[in-house]
């Protein structure tokens, strides 16, 4: 029967492709193909086989071919998630490209594409049994549009690529994010190269067993970025390779995180630019830390803050707000820089060489120098032995532009220096 039906509708192929814009080829497997009329040509069944293009199916592997007066990107993969299964839209000409395994909800692509033009994967629907893994090599999209993934094996979303990842998300969007309990990945939404953020929708992740948020190398956040809330971890929030860059957008981070807010560390390849730093040029960071000895923002290397708001209370013992062991720079280059700083945790005794110590906590603490050319820093140091504004080196700031409230200064472990600009 499924020969005859086929048979059927290759004979009225040629007055249906007139008026069809696309052909849609339905697999039993909830992957769709889709091909231009031009691209499919002439099809046979024989011998229990179809061909499509250049491409040879076993028909019982097909549910069914339609033409649809409707066209489709050829770049663009479509997965569609609904309860414990899913449905994947692939163009017919990216076949030879990808590997597509699908068991339910978990998705895997293992991407073979080495140069342009690069290939864009759209998430959509809910799943509370899924995840979607992709394996590559070039630099592709990801758009997260109204997608909800719960994972019990794993990840929500991992790429294993160590390239430019652009993640897209629509205007008016929400999209959450839950890995399993219990796992061993790194996090519940783990990129190994370099996201790019963009779009005005929100992303809510939930990092179940370690990281909420990870990224092997820099991360961006672009002017059109919406928001991003990370609900709980239990460690970092985000967890960042390289760099972090802000230049727009907006971050919340909940008390439910166990681990440091945004913690950016080196690559082991030195060579690499901005290595260890944080770049903050706008947007809006609003961070509760209620763990012992973590940090809101923390770097390995030198601070750059060129405008934006910045809210970040830390509750713990030995906690910091913004915690950097090299420089910090302060300017208003974009807008006025805004700091509004809490330590409320006590100290932590620590016995080192036979002797006790006491690691406090600090509003804001730099080992370095800072450059405060603009901006106010507000900070509230009302644990027990808690520090506002500590400095290892120098202070070097404007009076007429940057301002420290309140403005306590017995921290500075280097000079006072006064800049014109």
């Amino acid at each position: 029967m499924k020969k005859l039906i086929l048979s059927t509708l290759i004979a009225i192929i040629p007055a249906l492709s007139l008026l069809a814009q696309s052909v849609a080829i339905y697999a039993k497997n909830g992957v769709t193909m889709f091909a231009d009329p031009e691209q499919v040509g002439e099809m046979i069944v024989s011998g229990g086989q179809i061909n499509i293009g250049k491409y040879t199916f076993p028909v019982s592997d097909l549910d069914s071919l339609k033409y649809l007066d409707t066209g489709f990107n050829p770049q663009l993969v479509e997965i569609t998630y609904t309860a414990n299964d899913s449905r994947i839209n692939v163009p017919l000409n990216l076949l030879d490209s990808l590997e597509i395994s699908k068991d339910g909800a978990y998705i895997t692509v293992t991407s073979h594409v080495l140069a342009d033009p690069e290939i864009t994967y759209s998430l959509s629907g809910k799943t509370d049994n899924g995840n979607f893994l992709l394996v590559g090599d070039y630099k592709c999209g990801l758009i997260l549009n109204n997608v909800d993934i719960t994972s019990q094996n794993g990840a929500a979303i991992r790429i294993k690529n160590g390239k430019r990842i652009d993640v897209i998300m629509p205007e008016n969007t929400i999209n959450n994010l839950y890995d399993s309990f219990g796992g061993t990945q790194d996090a519940c939404f783990h990129i190994k190269g370099h996201p790019e953020f963009k779009g005005g929708g929100t992303l809510n992740i939930t990092g179940n067993s370690r990281h909420a948020f990870k990224s092997g190398e820099y991360t961006l956040l672009k002017q059109s970025t919406g928001k991003i809330n990370i609900l709980s971890a239990e460690s970092d929030a985000m967890h960042i390779g390289q760099y972090f860059q802000m230049r727009g957008g907006q971050i919340t981070i909940s008390s439910k995180v166990k681990g440091d807010g945004i913690d950016v560390e080196k690559d082991s390849d030195m060579t690499k630019e901005l290595n260890g730093m944080v770049l903050l040029d706008s947007g809006l960071v609003d961070i509760n830390l209620a763990s012992d000895d973590v940090s809101g923002i923390k770097c390995d290397s030198t601070f750059t803050c060129n405008g934006g708001q910045y809210n970040i209370t830390v509750s713990g013992k030995a906690s910091k707000g913004i915690n950097v062991p090299y420089d910090a720079h302060i300017f208003a280059v974009y807008d006025t820089p805004r700091f509004n700083l809490t330590a409320s945790g006590g100290y932590l005794v620590e016995i080192v060489g036979g002797k006790e110590d006491k690691k406090k906590s600090s509003c804001f603490k730099v080992d370095g120098n800072i450059y405060f050319h603009a901006g106010n820093i507000t900070t509230d140091a009302s644990g027990d032995k808690a520090r506002g504004l500590k400095v290892g080196g120098d202070y070097y700031y404007v009076p007429s532009k940057a301002t420290l409230s309140p403005a306590d200064y017995s921290n500075i472990g280097g000079a006072m220096r006064v800049m014109t600009e």
